[in-house]
């Protein structure tokens, strides 16, 4: 009997010994899996750390966006002020720019129909004593004798300056026939046929006359005005009647005649 209990008993030693042996696996294989869960743990506390730190720099964002929304919508609304503010000066603008032009077209039409009755002046006087030389046969029309006609302010003022016995001569010697040609004329801009000499003698084309007291050939109806108003011997410049400005050239007095207002040189 005792060597049979002996025996079961190192059985159950056996048996005991293994079982502790499973036991001390199973504990450190618990202690692994601990460890691993510690690890977990600790990993998702240090996650759920940074999703926190995540959604709190979110609501700045969030917060920041809807302030730059509303700074975007005030900038927007005062652009769009300024910009309504803007139209309406730039319409108010262009009111009075179109109120300038009509203005400006105003006073461009008077400045034209100035000119037209400055330059119809000399021409109406041309034409008197063209009707009065039609009008009378007798040489003594043409002579520095015979009494002047009338003649309009400027021309007046023009002969009533002094001037010497010799070189003074009668309006009355510049009698026109017909009417005065244009300046764009190119018998007189050429200087051919449409001319007076110092004799009198009118050719067939001829439509103004030259004042016998010089023998300077006039190309245009302007200069035979000025030449009217105030004659020396031997003088063959261009006055213009206006301002009184002598030109030389032909050519620069006929430009000057189509814009002068009577101050312009």
């Amino acid at each position: 009997m005792s060597e049979t209990m002996l025996k079961e008993n190192e059985k159950l030693k056996e048996l005991l010994n293994a079982s502790n042996e499973q036991l001390e696996k199973l504990c450190k294989h618990v202690e692994k899996k601990q460890e691993i869960s510690n690890n977990m743990k600790a990993q998702i506390n240090q996650l759920q750390d940074q999703l926190t730190v995540k959604i709190d720099e979110n609501s700045q964002l969030e917060k920041q966006v809807s302030n730059i929304s509303c700074l975007h919508s005030k900038i927007s609304n005062n652009m769009k002020a300024q910009i309504n503010q803007l139209q309406d000066q730039l319409t108010v603008k262009i009111d009075e720019l179109k109120i300038y032009v009509e203005e400006i077209q105003k006073l461009k039409k008077s400045i034209v129909r100035l000119q037209s009755q400055c330059n119809a002046t000399p021409r109406s006087t041309s034409s008197k004593t063209s009707s009065t030389s039609s009008s009378s046969s007798s040489p003594l029309l043409f002579s520095q004798k015979s009494q002047p006609p009338p003649l309009p302010p400027l021309l007046s003022s023009q002969m009533s300056q002094p001037s010497s016995s010799s070189s003074s001569f009668s309006a009355s010697s510049h009698l026109h026939s017909k009417t005065f040609p244009t300046l764009n004329d190119p018998g007189h801009l050429s200087g051919g046929n449409n001319t007076y000499n110092n004799n009198n003698n009118v050719n067939n084309d001829n439509n103004f006359k030259e004042p016998p007291s010089c023998k300077s050939t006039h190309s245009s109806t302007n200069h035979t005005v000025a030449h009217e108003s105030e004659c020396r011997d031997g003088d063959s410049s261009y006055k213009c009647p206006l301002c009184q400005f002598p030109f030389e050239d032909r050519e620069a007095f006929a430009n000057h005649m189509t814009r002068c207002d009577g101050a312009t040189r």
